[in-house]
């Protein structure tokens, strides 16, 4: 009795509650809102209509990621794109520190002049602090949220690796729009990094997703036959 008591005990483990699940989710959910509203200000406040466009357009593409891939999954799973969501923040610190060296915030307001209005423009002081100092100090903090999987985290990483595709693949893009011809920023030689190992990332959140799908009900047939082996064990004489 009591070997059946432990098995019994060891094989169950207290259900999640649905309106602690909810809860959780809504939280998560009015927090992302809050803070892609404000970056989206901020953006345009320091880096005019381009880089308020960039912000928008990752803000929009997290949103929609997180809400149909990982918003649902308990805060207990994989933590399997971990590294690459630090490796999304040192290449984009990577990036900043190229365009902050080679002028970037000037040469986008010479490409996009009328994208300025009055009051709002791109100093080198408020790239830094925007840009490399307090965005990488909030991807930081989302990366602790993630590591130990709630949903905000989750939130999180799609966020950095949406990030960090745009800011990527938006300096390739600006001066295609830009007045005056064919242009260059800086930026061009190390944008593929952040690039590459944020697609790596949206991959392997994607990929851990479809992984995990089964992956219930293998635990549940393996821990039942766990527990019949020890209940033919205890019940031999």
């Amino acid at each position: 009795m009591t070997a059946m008591a432990s098995a019994g005990s060891a094989s169950t483990a207290p259900p999640v509650p649905k309106s602690t699940m909810y809860s959780s989710q809504l939280f998560a959910a009015t927090l992302a809102v809050a803070m892609l509203v404000t970056l989206d200000v901020a953006a345009y406040t320091y880096g005019g209509m381009p880089l308020g466009i960039a912000m928008t357009t990752a803000s929009a593409l997290s949103l929609i990621g997180w809400a149909s891939t990982t918003r649902r999954r308990p805060s207990e799973n994989h933590r399997g794109a971990f590294n690459f969501y630090i490796g999304t923040v040192v290449s984009l610190i990577v990036l900043y520190a190229e365009q902050w060296s080679r002028d970037f915030s000037s040469q986008l307001v010479r490409l996009f002049p009328g994208a300025f209005p009055d009051g709002v423009g791109l100093s080198e002081r408020a790239f830094v602090g925007v840009f490399p100092i307090a965005g990488s100090a909030l991807l930081v903090l989302g990366a602790l949220t993630y590591y130990h999987g709630s949903a905000f985290g989750r939130f999180a990483a799609w966020f950095t690796f949406a990030w960090g595709a745009v800011a990527a693949l938006a300096v390739y893009a600006f001066p295609l729009f830009a007045v005056g011809g064919a242009h260059t920023l800086p930026g061009m030689l190390t944008a593929p990094l952040p690039l590459v190992i944020s697609l790596l990332g949206i991959r392997a959140m994607l990929g851990g997703e479809r992984l995990r799908s089964p992956q219930p009900a293998i635990a549940a047939a393996s821990r039942d036959a766990d527990d019949s082996q020890r209940l033919m064990r205890s019940a031999r004489p």
